[in-house]
């Protein structure tokens, strides 16, 4: 259901055990952007922010403001095309 903003399918995961956000295109195998702090991208056409869950896992959350939300997460990733990385 993710996707970037040209409409490329996202995967995502946890790095190892002591946890880390990856991810990728649904169509390669290798990981596109390892170790992320967070990933802008789209669900529905609507902009979400992925983030590793707190015990592991992912999460995704919809999002109102890119721009706010971009300065509080490091190695940020976005895919949505909504504001300058």
């Amino acid at each position: 259901m993710a996707e970037d903003a040209d409409g490329r399918r996202l995967q995502f995961g946890n790095v190892g055990f002591s946890g880390g956000l990856y991810c990728k295109y649904a169509d390669e195998t290798e990981v596109r952007f390892d170790d992320c702090g967070c990933v802008f991208c789209l669900i529905h056409d609507r902009p979400v922010m992925v983030t590793e869950a707190r015990f592991g896992g992912v999460v995704a959350q919809p999002i109102v403001s890119v721009p706010a939300l971009q300065n509080r997460y490091r190695r940020n990733v976005n895919l949505t095309h909504l504001v300058d990385s």
